[in-house]
């Protein structure tokens, strides 16, 4: 089993790359132009290089992620060469299940999310989310 993966984080299911020179950014927001399609499981998961092909740390500015049947919970995203500000635009593709980011659940620390009272952020099915790498954590805006 690669790096990172266990049964109770087994890696998304698919994983695709993308890059594209279109602007899908929000409004005040420069565009995204390097992006990873993924089926996730269930979870939790810690997202990296080693089990989230094609994400590069620091270079992958947009994650199109399709929530598994029932829901999906990301404890981290690897943050290994990512600098202050840093943000990250997160599409939840799914028509019928939310993506949940656990609070402080990461396996590694500075890649974990540090959310708004401490409490895990869901991003409802179509839903999208700006999140932003500030002192050695996620946070979403």
């Amino acid at each position: 089993m690669p790096l990172g993966l266990s049964a109770n984080n087994p890696g998304p299911a698919s994983v695709t790359t993308v890059n594209t020179s279109a602007n899908y950014g929000v409004s005040g927001y420069s565009a995204a132009t390097s992006g990873v399609i993924a089926t996730l499981a269930a979870g939790p998961l810690d997202l990296n290089a080693a089990n989230f092909a094609g994400y590069q740390s620091g270079i992958t500015n947009r994650l199109l992620l399709s929530a598994a049947a029932g829901g999906s919970t990301i404890n981290s995203i690897d943050a290994s060469g990512v600098s202050d500000g840093f943000t990250l635009l997160i599409e939840n593709m799914s028509a019928t299940d939310a993506l949940t980011f656990a609070h402080l659940a990461g396996a590694i620390a500075t890649n974990g999310f540090s959310n708004i009272n401490g409490d895990s952020v869901t991003i409802p099915p179509l839903g999208a989310a700006r999140c932003t790498y500030i002192i050695n954590k996620w946070q979403f805006a």
